[in-house]
Parts: structure tokens; C-alpha cells; sequence
């Protein structure tokens, strides 16, 4: 994307050291909600394929043409053409989904997405979020950012309902779940176009999942 690769080695380095003074600005050590623990150990199903529809909020892409920024698919995700927003298909490689035995409703889990994600640009200009990963349970959808491999960082932050999710063995659907951005995906996002264009007032968007079951 880059015209030199000497400039490219820069905004990497960039990226890293940016990663990194976010991390140690942002990170919280992560606490065990002992409340939430229950005698029932729930069930447990493996995702063996799948996709995810992400759907950006009429507000974010206005905020996006508004600073001159487009947003596009990493390959394998896919854009979606027919719709009046944004939406991306994510492909789905792997997972776990959890049951609570004796209500049977929809207990936490996680989803591995494949190696897609998206991307935004500007010129010369972009950042990408690919290789996600959500845990259910938690609420937080990680990612890479611009390739770098040996560090994801939270992105987004969500919270599933028992009623968003719906079981029809062997496919599980999740429905309208709200997203948005961590105040990590935030700084990165600003710093890679010099300018602030997210902020915590706007909502990233929402996505629905549709998973198939190995063993349901």
C-alpha cells in the first residue's frame, strides 16, 4: 500500500512502538467474577464453520466519508454490496459455543474467525484489524493490527443476551449484538490518520453470526 518499502518499515515501526505505549497505558489486569460461577458445567459444542456479518452504524460511516476514509474487506472477508451501510461477511474457522445444561440457553463461548478482517484507508494512509478473535463470554473481540502478528489488541466490546442467541442443532444463530470500539482500537485508529475521528460517542456497529456445529 505504501510507495517505499523504507517508508513502510517506518510506519511499522511506528505501529509497534504505538502498540506498545497504548498497552501500557490502557491495560487493566483482567479480575475473576466468582459471582458468575456455577456449580453446572456447561455444555460445550465445537464451531466448525461459519460467517459473520458486521454491519457499521449509519453514524460511523458517516463520520468515515466525513474524513475522507474507506473502509474495505481483507480477504477472505467479503463486502457486502446490497445493503444501505457497510457490512462485511467474516468467515468463521473454529470455536466453541456453551450451554447452560439445565436451562439450555446460551452460556458464553468463543469464536475464531479466519484470517480476513477490515480495513480502513485514506490515501497512503491505513489501518487493519484482521485475525479476530471473540470471546462470548467476556464480551471483547481482539484483533491483529496491520499484520503485526505477535500482538492482538481488544478492538471492540459487546455484550450477547441469552435471547440474541437461538439454537437450531446443527447451526446456532446470534442476532444484533451491539459493538463498539475499545478505547485501544480508538487511539490506533486516530494516530493512523493524524486526526480524531473516533471517539466514545459513536457506536461501531452490530453483528450477526451464523454457526454450524460439529458436535451438537
Amino acid at each position: 500500500m505504501f510507495r517505499r518499502n523504507g517508508a513502510r518499515r517506518g510506519v511499522r515501526r511506528g505501529v509497534l512502538g504505538l502498540l506498545a505505549l497504548v498497552a501500557a497505558a490502557l491495560a487493566v489486569p483482567a479480575a475473576t467474577d466468582m459471582s458468575t460461577a456455577s456449580a453446572a458445567t456447561p455444555r460445550a459444542a465445537l464451531v466448525k464453520e461459519g460467517h459473520v456479518d458486521l454491519f457499521l452504524t449509519s453514524e460511523l460511516a458517516s463520520a468515515l466519508r466525513g474524513a475522507g476514509i474507506t473502509p474495505y474487506a481483507v480477504v477472505p472477508t467479503t463486502a457486502m454490496t446490497n445493503w444501505d451501510v457497510p457490512v462485511f461477511r467474516i468467515p468463521l474457522r473454529g470455536g466453541e459455543l456453551q450451554r447452560n445444561p439445565y436451562s439450555g440457553n446460551f452460556a458464553g463461548g468463543w469464536l475464531h474467525f479466519d484470517r480476513g478482517g477490515l480495513g480502513f484507508r485514506m490515501g497512503d494512509r491505513r489501518i487493519e484489524f484482521s485475525r479476530f478473535d471473540a470471546d462470548l463470554t467476556r464480551g471483547e473481540i481482539r484483533a491483529v493490527v496491520n499484520g503485526e502478528h505477535s500482538s492482538s489488541f481488544p478492538v471492540f466490546t459487546f455484550r450477547v443476551n441469552a435471547d440474541q442467541v437461538s439454537f437450531s442443532a446443527p447451526v446456532v444463530s446470534i442476532d444484533g449484538v451491539g459493538l463498539r470500539f475499545t478505547p485501544e482500537a480508538q487511539v490506533l485508529f486516530n494516530a493512523a490518520f493524524g486526526r480524531q475521528v473516533l471517539n466514545g460517542d459513536i457506536d461501531a456497529g452490530n453483528y450477526s453470526a451464523r454457526a454450524v456445529l460439529s458436535n451438537s
